[in-house]
């Protein structure tokens, strides 16, 4: 394979397993090994590459400013473009935001909230725009204001082709559809506008639980987060008390937002989950949205941990469905277990609206199951205790899936929801350019 000319054609660096830097330039992916890395600077760098790897019959995975699980290393089939440079955050004074794919979304928040606004986003300072943005985006305003998706009103997309397009809802309308929630199948954005909501301080909620009354905890809490207004977004959360590594306490908690300027209203709003059955400590603290944006604990630099994840979207999250999740999570070891509430603003959108189609459900649960080294995921407990869940799943929320293959794209999108996909698939990239993710197969 001849660099010679990508390396001309494009400002950033082309990276092969032959230079010093090519391992560090893969630090903080899960595996893999390309046949090369285009640190792009510029849209122009991203189609040359794209143009190179068509030339050259490999495949184009794409890195933005995130993680993402072990299924999705680059092989040497594949051209990595890496976005990581591509991360400026410009907001305009008619409250959009223009966001660079390899930006994360600490930096945005802690743009925007200068302008008095925010977008909803991860959990994380360090989750990336691009992936999170592309398959959903369930974050502490999704009550308030939807999906990260929900706020998105343009892209500029790098298609198979190598051409730029720009998309909108009058613009490559069909394109900009399948972005909302169809993942990175359909072309290299190197550019997302946003439509930001106006936000001042909110307020934090912390509440730590007793593990002995879990399910009467869950129980209330779904009961409270069914009346609470829209300002209110809250999650359940067990998760290690530190890194991964061999001694861990778990911590169990509700973590919740409030995203309103009324003080009473607040207090009425969360007075409910401070009452909550098996509540032992609790803080409520006013504070700014970047603040409430956890950091990531320090790593060691290296792969990330093994996981193996699991997730789904639960239409209705009765008693049984609570005793499930909890039986599961019994059964495991070092895990980070999630179940957000949902409703509210993300549920009022037509579920033909985006791609992201599952808008009747209630909450979104989620394990992640952190392996000893060498434990190939097909061993993983949760593999294997997951099926106690399904009767009561309506599909999966494929930012928080390491499973892929053709019935967890089917689990993902309803079926006339993935025939349109499909549709734009063979529009767009007919011949698979784009498949290192939860692919969407052309026709």
């Amino acid at each position: 394979m001849d660099l010679t000319a990508l390396r001309s054609d494009v400002s950033g660096t082309v990276l092969t397993s032959d230079d010093e830097t090519f391992v560090a330039s893969l630090l903080g992916l899960p595996g893999g090994s390309p046949a090369a890395v285009v640190n792009a600077r510029s849209e122009a760098d991203v189609a040359a590459a794209v143009r190179f790897a068509a030339d050259e019959g490999l495949g184009v995975a794409v890195r933005s400013g995130g993680h993402s699980g072990g299924v999705f290393s680059p092989g040497p089939d594949r051209l990595l473009v890496d976005l990581r440079e591509l991360n400026s955050v410009t907001v305009h004074d008619d409250g959009t935001v223009d966001v660079g794919p390899g930006a994360v979304w600490g930096d945005v928040a802690a743009q925007l909230q200068k302008h008095g606004l925010a977008i909803s986003s991860g959990d994380h300072a360090a989750v990336g725009v691009g992936g999170l943005t592309l398959g959903g985006g369930i974050g502490w305003l999704v009550r308030r204001d939807g999906l990260a998706l929900d706020s998105l009103i343009g892209a500029r997309v790098v298609l198979a082709s190598g051409d730029v397009v720009s998309a909108s809802a009058d613009e490559e309308p069909e394109l900009f559809w399948a972005l909302t929630g169809g993942g990175g199948n359909f072309g290299v954005v190197t550019s997302f506008r946003f439509r930001a909501h106006a936000l001042g301080a909110v307020l934090g909620v912390t509440l730590q639980l007793d593990p002995a009354h879990l399910a009467e905890t869950l129980r209330g809490w779904r009961e409270a987060m069914r009346e609470a207004p829209d300002e209110l977004s809250a999650t359940f959360a067990v998760i290690p008390n530190g890194p991964p590594g061999p001694e861990f306490a778990l911590l169990r908690q509700i973590v919740a937002c409030w995203a309103g300027d009324d003080s009473d209203v607040a207090r009425d709003a969360i007075a409910p989950l401070l009452a909550l059955p098996g509540v032992i400590e609790s803080e409520v603290r006013r504070t700014d949205y970047r603040a409430l944006l956890a950091e990531l604990p320090e790593g060691n630099g290296g792969p990330i941990p093994a996981i193996a994840a699991r997730t789904a979207l639960f239409p209705d999250f009765g008693d049984a469905g609570i005793d499930a999740m909890l039986d599961v999570h019994s059964r495991l070891g070092l895990s980070v277990f999630t179940i957000r509430y949902l409703g509210g603003a993300f549920g009022r959108v037509d579920p033909t609206a985006t791609a992201f189609a599952h808008r009747d459900a209630e909450v979104v649960a989620s394990i992640v199951e952190f392996l000893p080294p060498g434990t190939p995921a097909s061993a993983a407990g949760v593999t294997a205790a997951w099926t106690a869940v399904a009767p009561f799943s309506m599909g999966v929320y494929g930012n928080f899936t390491t499973e892929t293959g053709p019935e967890v794209i089917a689990a993902m999108y309803p079926a006339p929801t993935l025939e349109r996909l499909r549709s734009a698939k063979t529009r767009y990239d007919p011949r698979n350019q784009f498949s290192n993710n939860l692919n969407v197969a052309p026709r």
